[in-house]
C-alpha cells in the first residue's frame, strides 16, 4: 500500500515538521490537558459549592452515574483542543490538517460507524454463545434520556484520541519520516501504552494493550489510506459507544450502559474465544471499511 499522497499533504510549504517540535509538542499538549481538567473540576466545584479536592475524587471515581460517566467523558475533550491549538501555534498546522477536509471526514466517519455496528450485530446473533450474558443498569426511559448526551460525550472522547495519536503525532512523524514501520507503530505502542489497566493482572493488562495497539496500527492505516480521521474515528466512537453506552463490561465505567455484562472485564479478556472474536471482528472492521473507501 502507498502512502506516498498522505506524506505529500504533510510536507507542504510553511509546516514546521522538525522533529524536535514533536516531544515539546507532546509535552504542552499535556500541560494543557491538566490545565483542561483543573479549569473542568475547579468550574463543576463552584456550581456544587464543595471544595475542589472533593470534586476531583468525584470526577475520577464517581463513573458508575450517568452524570458522572459523562463529566469523566469530558475529561477527555482537553487533549483533542490542546492538540489543535499545539499543532497551529507549535507546527503551523491547521485543524483540517489534522481530520481531514469536513465532506470526506464526515461520510467517512458514517462508514465507520456503519461498518462497525454492522459487524457488532452479525457477532451478537451468529455468536451468542460465545458471549456473556448481560443484566440490566439502566431503566429504557432513564437511557433514553441520557443517550443524546452520551453520544456527545462518547464522540468527543474518541475524537479527540483520533487527534491526537493519528491526526497530530501520526502526522508529524511521517511528514519526516519514510518508513510506514515507524511513524504507524510508534503512535499505536503509545496509544496501546495508555490503556495499560493496573488493577488487573499483568496477562489481562498485556492483552488490554495488545487489543489496542493492533487497533491504533489499524487506525493509523486507514487513516493514511483515506486522508482523513474520519473512519478511524467512526469505528473507534462505534466501538466505545456500544462499550460504555449499550452493554459496559466495566462498571467503573458504566453509568450511561443499558446494559452491564454478567462477566468482569478481566474474565473476558482471560477468554480466549472472546478475545479470537473482539480480534477477529475488528480485522474484519478494518478489511471491509478498507474495501468501500477505496471504490
Amino acid at each position: 500500500m502507498s502512502y506516498q499522497s498522505y506524506r505529500q499533504s504533510l510536507t507542504r510549504t510553511g509546516l514546521r515538521t522538525a522533529l524536535w517540535r514533536l516531544p515539546v509538542g507532546l509535552a504542552l499538549v499535556a500541560c494543557l490537558t491538566v490545565l483542561w481538567a483543573l479549569a473542568l473540576s475547579g468550574v463543576l466545584s463552584v456550581m456544587r459549592g464543595e471544595p475542589l479536592p472533593a470534586t476531583w475524587f468525584d470526577i475520577l471515581f464517581s463513573t458508575g452515574t450517568p452524570a458522572g460517566t459523562v463529566v469523566f467523558l469530558g475529561l477527555y475533550a482537553g487533549p483533542g483542543l490542546a492538540t489543535i491549538y499545539v499543532a497551529r501555534n507549535l507546527h503551523a498546522r491547521s485543524a483540517r490538517s489534522l481530520v481531514g477536509p469536513a465532506p470526506r471526514t464526515l461520510r467517512h466517519f458514517a462508514v465507520g460507524v456503519g461498518v462497525t455496528v454492522g459487524a457488532a450485530v452479525i457477532l451478537a446473533l451468529v455468536s451468542r454463545p460465545v458471549y456473556p450474558d448481560v443484566e440490566p443498569n439502566l431503566p429504557a426511559s432513564t437511557w433514553a434520556l441520557w443517550l443524546p448526551l452520551g453520544l456527545i460525550a462518547v464522540a468527543a472522547q474518541t475524537g479527540s484520541e483520533e487527534l491526537l495519536f493519528r491526526g497530530y503525532l501520526q502526522g508529524q512523524l511521517a511528514a519526516r519520516l519514510r518508513s510506514p514501520v515507524v511513524w504507524l507503530l510508534l503512535p499505536a505502542l503509545l496509544f496501546g501504552a495508555l490503556h495499560y489497566l493496573p488493577d488487573v493482572g499483568p496477562q489481562v493488562a498485556l492483552t488490554y494493550v495488545g487489543a489496542a495497539t493492533l487497533f491504533g496500527v489499524l487506525a493509523g492505516d486507514l487513516t493514511a489510506r483515506t486522508g482523513s480521521i474520519g473512519a478511524a474515528w467512526g469505528i473507534h466512537f462505534a466501538n466505545n459507544a456500544m462499550a460504555i453506552l449499550v452493554v459496559a463490561a466495566d462498571p467503573a465505567l458504566g453509568g450511561l450502559a443499558l446494559y452491564h455484562s454478567a462477566v468482569a472485564l478481566e474474565t473476558g479478556l482471560s477468554d480466549p474465544r472472546l478475545i479470537a472474536v473482539d480480534l477477529t471482528a475488528l480485522v474484519g472492521v478494518w478489511i471491509l471499511t478498507a474495501r468501500l473507501l477505496s471504490r
